[in-house]
């Protein structure tokens, strides 16, 4: 199991991150959390179809989102979560 002490206080200080973190779960991550003090949120599915499901609705919700980047360098067999939205 994934847990990150800062996560509650940050969720209630600011909403975006609760509303990103809630949208991940929301579409079937088995699990959501932010990194760190919040920087960046991630999910980890079993289903691409979920996870883009995921990211196209938080880049429509959320504005200022970098969505992840995809390329060579990336190992798609791990590219599971959401690495990389930023806010």
């Amino acid at each position: 199991s994934c847990f990150n002490r800062l996560e509650s206080g940050i969720r209630s200080a600011y909403p975006v991150i609760d509303e990103i973190i809630n949208t991940i779960s929301s579409f079937g991550a088995k699990v959501a959390i932010m990194s760190g003090s919040g920087s960046t949120c991630f999910g980890v599915f079993d289903s691409k179809n979920d996870l883009k499901g995921a990211g196209n609705i938080l880049t429509k919700r959320v504005s200022g989102l970098i969505p992840p980047k995809h390329g060579k360098h990336h190992n798609k067999k791990t590219s599971h979560g959401l690495p990389g939205f930023h806010r």
